[in-house]
């Protein structure tokens, strides 16, 4: 039933997909943005960088803006097929007027199904999906899953012995590449105030959670399993600080977009408001800048 109480679908129809899609789902994400890993890390090192700290601030650009484009073309194919879904289906605004009758992209976006299916699959997209499972998985990929590999190729082949033995079975060094996790789960979670309210407070706390066990885990991890490691200048601290400010330009954009007609001085329609959610976020990064 939609907003208005017109009948729109049947059950069947309309009923939610189950357990396997939504795994499905999660493990789609988790693969596309460990394929973005790998490829990130491997153009920083083509490039040939002298210093490990300038290659680390390429790959760090490099898979920010690469898994938020994916994120971008995964947000446009959702907005169009859910389109064309609810207009076969006739669905309707708060008016009463027909998904096919309204004629601009800003008010589609605001009707409550649209916010409602793109904030699901902003939610689905961002937990567990980016922000838990891959860090779940990083221990056994990273320390666990190459330790024992390494200890069997070493027992089980007496020719290897000596350095190129130790080499087999020693940790990976430790990488600056935590920055950019951290920065793609925040634009993530800022996604969220484009949308209905309700998804905020969970995906925010699930954020939290998130973060505090791969703090944890971070600091096991340097510890105990990476080598001793020199961080020799703070080029690549400057550089995600520098990316922090699209994180807050996005804030100030989801602020206006909210603000629209809601008795704040302004009332925007069209490309009008998309323009003026355009220009504030620019207009608060150069500030932040």
């Amino acid at each position: 039933t939609s907003v208005t109480g017109v009948q729109t679908c049947a059950l069947p129809i309309c009923a939610q997909p189950g357990p396997i899609y939504s795994i499905t789902f999660t493990m789609i994400v988790v693969g596309g943005n460990a394929c973005m890993y790998e490829v990130c890390a491997r153009v920083s090192d083509y490039v040939g960088f002298r210093s490990s700290d300038s290659k680390a601030v390429c790959y760090m650009i490099l898979f920010t803006v690469a898994c938020l484009w994916n994120v971008l073309v995964d947000m446009v194919t959702t907005y169009y097929v859910a389109e064309q879904i609810m207009m076969e289906l006739g669905f309707r605004n708060y008016k009463g007027q027909m998904l096919d009758e309204i004629p601009t992209f800003t008010e589609r976006f605001e009707t409550y199904a649209m916010q409602r299916t793109l904030a699901e699959n902003s939610y689905s997209y961002a937990f567990p999906s980016t922000f838990l499972i891959p860090f779940l998985l990083e221990p056994v990929a990273t320390v666990i899953g190459p330790l024992m590999m390494g200890v069997y190729i070493v027992g089980s082949h007496p020719e290897i012995h000596g350095r190129e033995a130790e080499n087999w079975v020693a940790a990976a060094p430790l990488d600056l590449g935590r920055y950019a996790d951290i920065l793609l789960n925040m634009v993530l979670a800022i996604l969220i105030f484009y949308f209905p309210g309700g998804y905020t407070h969970t995906l925010f706390i699930a954020l939290g959670l998130s973060h505090m066990y791969i703090f944890a885990m971070d600091q096991y991890k340097l510890l105990r399993s990476v080598p001793s490691i020199t961080v020799a200048t703070m080029e690549v601290d400057w550089w995600a600080q520098l990316l922090l400010a699209p994180c807050c330009g996005l804030i100030m954009s989801c602020f206006v977009f909210k603000g629209n007609c809601q008795d704040y001085g302004y009332c925007l329609e069209g490309p009008r408001l998309i323009l003026t959610c355009t220009g504030a976020f620019f207009l608060h990064l150069i500030v932040h800048v």
